[in-house]
């Protein structure tokens, strides 16, 4: 619940920095920004060919702290407004995966991502073959 809240607050401050005017002394044809709320990246994540809506997905921005990502519908919906290289981390079970997309931003708003992150078994270090020379 408090990460929503987050969401929603930066929705709220996203609509506030941005106006339906042209700033002061900008000529006609300037940019004129919404007050729409973009996520960073959608995520899918797949079980083989299988997209999966029970996962633990976290993200971290330019190596900062990871935090949780956002269910919504099948995606999960990661950062809002935040440009950066993200690293994208998933888990269900025995099974983990991650992804690094970059986010850019154009003058109002961040570039939305869309990208698919596969599950794959967790292998530990005792299940690993041994080195050769």
């Amino acid at each position: 619940m408090r990460s929503r809240a987050v969401f929603m607050f930066a929705g709220i401050l996203a609509g506030l920095a941005c106006s339906d005017e042209a700033p002061e002394g900008e000529e006609e044809g300037g940019v004129i920004c919404t007050a729409e709320f973009r996520f960073s990246t959608l995520v899918t994540v797949l079980d083989g060919d299988t997209p999966v809506d029970d996962a633990a997905v976290e993200y971290s921005v330019d190596g900062g702290e990871a935090r949780a990502c956002e269910p919504i519908g099948s995606q999960y919906a990661c950062g809002g407004e935040e440009a950066g290289d993200f690293l994208i981390t998933a888990t269900r079970g025995e099974q983990a995966g991650s992804v690094a997309v970059t986010v850019e931003e154009d003058e109002c708003h961040v570039i939305t991502q869309e990208v698919t992150l596969g599950l794959e078994p967790e292998t530990s270090e005792d299940e690993l073959p041994p080195i050769r020379d």
